[in-house]
């Protein structure tokens, strides 16, 4: 058998393949040398693939990384702290004042799946008819999970790097100890909170990459993408109404009460009625005083702060 050393690429092809797509993507103002995904219609490409002018830095909006801010003033305190070497070096990567001092993020996990749940705090009370009391309380503490692969090499020995992270910088208590929050970054989220647990596996069969997983306490989620499109309006095909049509029947046991029940409500007034609505006939505000929800037109931001809900 004759083994050919002579490649098998046909650089006469390749070359103008790569001119067509370098004169493409300077014409759209990407990066001369990205060979990322960008669909003719926008729903139809990924958010990693946004049509920005001037853009220079292919996924740099999209790609998942950790952060530590530490004000300025204690940012050689904090370095001085750690007395682990390899730790020390870690920190000067994912932590910093995010304008001068330190670094700007760490990438050094491949994340595959984040799972996000929210919950509302609620009770629902049996009585003695088709029909139940709710009572709501609020946000649940929410945590999200997160699971990726780890590097488990000579050269990227990303697995002990994540263990220090957690053990010395990222978990709870760490962060409490310091005044200081982690924040996760991907997609369109800033994610702020605490590592509570971190897990990985060493298997023998797959020796260089370590799958792992971790829980994050949320304090608070940043959304920093705006919506490229306005919702999906059924105005102009004329549907406007919700009520039930004549001669339609219910049989779902809530009366609509549970829906105006709020915890705290002054003895003085009907139970269930709160200060945020007086009236028991009144509809209830979609957005009662003290939920934030910020939403800034021209950034495309918007804030969502558990901490300030009630």
């Amino acid at each position: 058998m004759t083994v050919s050393t002579k490649n098998p690429l046909n650089q006469g092809a390749i070359v103008p393949a790569m001119q067509v797509i370098n004169q493409f993507n300077a014409i759209t103002g990407r990066d001369i040398n990205a060979l990322g995904v960008q669909a003719a219609q926008p729903f139809s490409s990924p958010k990693y693939a946004r049509h920005r002018t001037n853009r220079h830095h292919e996924f740099e909006d999209t790609m998942a990384r950790m952060f530590i801010q530490v004000p300025s003033a204690l940012y050689e305190k904090f370095l001085a702290s750690l007395t682990d070497k390899e730790t020390a070096d870690i920190a000067r990567v994912l932590t910093g004042d995010n304008v001068q001092q330190g670094g700007i993020g760490y990438i050094d996990f491949f994340l595959q799946r984040a799972h996000h749940a929210l919950n509302d705090k609620y009770q629902v009370i049996e009585t003695l008819s088709d029909s139940y009391v709710a009572f709501f309380f609020g946000l649940q503490a929410p945590v999200f999970s997160y699971t990726g692969t780890l590097m488990n090499t000579y050269q990227d020995d990303w697995t002990m790097r994540m263990l220090r992270i957690f053990n010395e910088l990222g978990r709870g208590t760490q962060l409490a100890r310091r005044g200081f929050i982690m924040r996760l970054r991907y997609d369109s989220l800033i994610v702020n909170g605490a590592m509570t647990n971190f897990e990985w596996d060493l298997m023998g069969e797959g020796e260089m990459s370590t799958p792992f997983s971790f829980n994050l306490l949320v304090k608070s989620v940043q959304i920093v993408y705006g919506g490229l499109r306005p919702p999906t309006n059924l105005r102009h095909l004329g549907f406007k109404e919700f009520e039930p049509q004549v001669g339609g029947s219910t049989f779902v046991a809530g009366t609509g009460e549970a829906s105006k029940s709020f915890i705290g409500g002054p003895a003085t007034k009907p139970e269930g009625v709160s200060d945020n609505n007086p009236d028991p006939q009144a509809e209830v505000d979609v957005n009662p005083e003290g939920v934030t929800q910020n939403f800034d037109s021209e950034t495309g931001q918007t804030i969502f702060d558990p901490a300030q809900a009630r």
